[in-house]
Parts: C-alpha cells; sequence; structure tokens
C-alpha cells in the first residue's frame, strides 16, 4: 500500500514519463521484497540496476528510423531475449525486459523517449523502499537459528527413543507416530538449512552465536544424526528373531541428552563434549559389540553455543 501510494504521488514524473504508470513502483516493491536479507538486496540491486540498463539501451535503439519490418524484427529479437534470460537472474531479465516494454511503448504507442527515464525510475524507487522496509523490519535468518535448532533437536528427542524402543519388539514402534515425527524433522531441518543458507549473505552484526565454520559443522552433524535416524528406521525388526532389546537401555539417556541439547541451543548451559559418547561406550562393553559402532554418530557439539 505504501509503494502505490508513493507510485500514484510520483505520477508520471512531473510529465517525464507516463501518468498512468505508477504501478511500476508497487510492482518492483513486491518483487524485490523477500524475506531473507541476500534475496531483497540482490534482487533489489539486479532489478534496480538491468532496468536502468535496459532503458538506456531502448532510449538508444530509438534514436534512428525503424522501417515497420526493421521494428517487427527488433520487436521479435527483444521478445526472445527475455525469454532466453529468463532464468538467469534479475539483471540480465529486467535489462532485457525493460528494452523490450519501453521499445514497444516508444514505438507502438507513440510515447515520448523520456518513458525510458520513467520505468527506470519507479524501478529505482521500488527496489530501495523494498529494502527500506526489509532494514526497518527485518527477519535476519541468524536470529531464528538458536530456535530452529532447538526444535530440530526436540523431534529427535522424541524420535530416537521412539525407535530405539521399536527394537524391543517386532511391532513395539507405533508407525503413524514415527512416521509424523519423521515429517516434522524434515520440515524444521528444511527450514534450519535454509536459515544456515540464508545467514551467510547477512551483515557481520547481525550474526548469530556460531561463526560460518560453526554453522557448517552444525549442518554436518545434523545431516550426520538425520541418517542415522534413516537406518534405524529402516532396519527397524520385523520378526522377533531381529530384535535388539539392549537398544532400548539408550533410549533414557538419549532422551535426556538431546533434551540438554535443545536447551543449549535456545541459550541455555553448555552440554559438556563426550557425555553420550562415555554412555554409548559402557554400554558396547557390558553387551559385548563392538567398542565403536560407525552408525552412531559423535556428539553434535556444535549445537552448544560458544561460551
Amino acid at each position: 500500500m505504501v509503494a502505490e501510494v508513493i507510485g500514484r504521488s510520483i505520477g508520471g514524473w512531473d510529465g517525464l514519463g507516463i501518468s498512468a504508470h505508477g504501478y511500476w513502483v508497487t510492482r518492483s516493491t513486491i518483487l524485490v521484497l523477500f524475506p531473507g536479507y541476500g534475496h531483497t538486496i540482490a534482487r533489489g540491486w539486479g532489478r534496480a540496476t538491468g532496468t536502468v540498463l535496459g532503458g538506456l539501451l531502448a532510449w538508444v535503439l530509438s534514436l534512428p528510423h525503424w522501417s515497420p519490418t526493421g521494428l517487427a524484427a527488433a520487436s521479435v529479437v527483444l521478445a526472445a531475449a527475455v525469454f532466453v534470460f529468463q532464468r538467469t537472474g534479475q539483471l540480465m531479465l529486467n535489462l532485457c525486459l525493460t528494452c523490450w516494454i519501453v521499445f514497444l511503448i516508444h514505438h507502438g504507442g507513440g510515447l515520448p523517449g523520456p518513458t525510458a527515464w520513467a520505468r527506470a525510475a519507479d524501478t529505482v524507487v521500488g527496489a530501495a523502499l523494498a529494502i527500506l522496509i526489509f532494514l526497518v523490519w527485518p527477519t535476519w535468518s541468524t536470529r531464528r537459528l538458536p530456535g530452529l535448532l532447538a526444535q530440530w533437536l526436540r523431534v529427535q528427542d522424541r524420535l530416537l527413543p521412539e525407535l530405539l524402543t521399536g527394537y524391543a519388539d517386532a511391532g513395539a514402534a507405533d508407525p503413524a507416530t514415527t512416521d509424523e515425527l519423521r515429517a516434522q524433522s524434515r520440515q524444521v531441518r528444511e527450514h534450519l538449512e535454509a536459515a544456515v543458507h540464508e545467514s551467510h549473505a547477512e551483515p557481520t552484526q547481525h550474526r548469530g552465536p556460531w561463526s560460518t565454520t560453526q554453522l557448517e559443522q552444525i549442518s554436518t552433524q545434523v545431516s550426520m544424526v538425520a541418517g542415522c535416524v534413516t537406518l534405524l528406521h529402516e532396519h527397524l525388526p520385523r520378526t522377533s528373531h531381529d530384535t535388539v532389546p539392549e537398544l532400548t537401555e539408550l533410549a533414557d539417556p538419549l532422551h535426556e541428552h538431546l533434551s540438554a541439547l535443545a536447551r543449549a541451543a535456545a541459550g541455555a548451559e553448555p552440554v559438556a563434549p563426550g557425555a553420550l559418547r562415555s554412555v554409548f561406550d559402557s554400554f558396547t562393553a557390558r553387551s559385548g559389540l563392538p567398542p565403536s559402532c560407525p552408525t552412531v554418530p559423535t556428539e553434535p557439539r556444535p549445537a552448544t553455543p560458544s561460551p
């Protein structure tokens, strides 16, 4: 609404443009404004720069006299360029699109050359307004990371003990419950990975409690745990001969450890490294299993905020 008011107020730039096309400001603001800082800045810069360059190119193309055949051929070439560069980014797309639109408006509509100026100026104003709106009311991904990681850990806190319980007896794990928890885990993990990716483009002053290296380590550990969860689910016992009742001993320690990690990710006290590994080593010593199991992940130490 703010962009529409500004666009209507600008009108035709005091006769230099098209008074009825103030909606270009609104359209640019809507297309540039994204929840993420990186997307908003990149689209704002690319769209504004491409539109200005496209307007200049259209103005240059409007200087010579075009025959009807040449005008039709140039319009087709410019239209083809729009489709060719449609998925190459905002800069090239808007360069070609603006050049094509302004060229058609100038020659087909009989409007003056300043049409190029009007569209470029409207787009720059709309892009600047979108960036300003984001900076006034930002959604920094780095600030969402601790909450997303804590949420993902809480889902694992319910899912992993449920899967381990399923090894006590064939069919002990409820398929509906495990499927629902796995779906929740996948959704939260996707949000977490997207936030990690978007946080790399944000200014350093808006960084969260973890460095870029720690965020990459967290992503690696999250992927490792997700792979182990898949293995546990795929190998749930189908018959009584496949059961491994000893694994249920790990359910309670795992629950306590994941709960502590979730609290730590949300800002509580860090978890001492090696706690879960020591429990697992004691368990393997008692059960006669090998002292190290490649399918059991080491603790996600980066999940604990840096002191």
